[in-house]
């Protein structure tokens, strides 16, 4: 197969493979933030590869180009969705970071000039340590917040 997630802890190898790009991305974020945090902290490198010969019996299978990488991070920036009259909210991390002193305020405002926001709905970020749940930093309202 052409995209391939390769996961490497204490030198055990462990990979996945996939017809398609979005399958193969899809499937890393879903693996990783599933993944322990022990199980990061081991990780010597988890990443999708777009290999050069989708051929798996062939010797250059694994030969190819790095399309994303992880890494276990500090602390993950989690974006909490609310929408007026669905009584449903929707969190999601939508990164990692190393430094707990970023400016998550400009951070947010990059991260939301490539969204669209409905009028009846409204977002909340935290920032967490990922070793103790702990909350560093939050920005409620992050539209109204980064507007001002």
């Amino acid at each position: 197969m052409k995209y391939i997630i390769w996961n490497e802890i204490n030198h055990d190898v462990f990979t996945k493979e996939f017809n398609t790009k979005e399958e193969a991305i899809k499937q890393a974020h879903y693996d990783w933030n599933k993944m322990a945090t022990s199980d990061k902290k081991r990780s010597s490198s988890f990443f999708v590869l777009e290999s050069v010969n989708p051929d798996e019996e062939a010797e250059n299978h694994y030969d190819g180009d790095i399309i994303l990488t992880f890494g276990y991070q500090k602390y993950r920036i989690v974006l909490t969705q609310y929408t007026e009259g669905s009584g449903r909210n929707y969190s999601e991390t939508i990164d990692n970071v190393d430094n707990a002193n970023f400016d998550l305020i400009e951070y947010l405002k990059d991260y939301f000039s490539r969204m669209v926001v409905n009028e009846n709905e409204w977002y909340d970020a935290l920032l967490i340590d990922n070793d103790t749940d702990e909350t560093i930093k939050e920005v409620f309202d992050v539209v109204e917040t980064i507007n001002k």
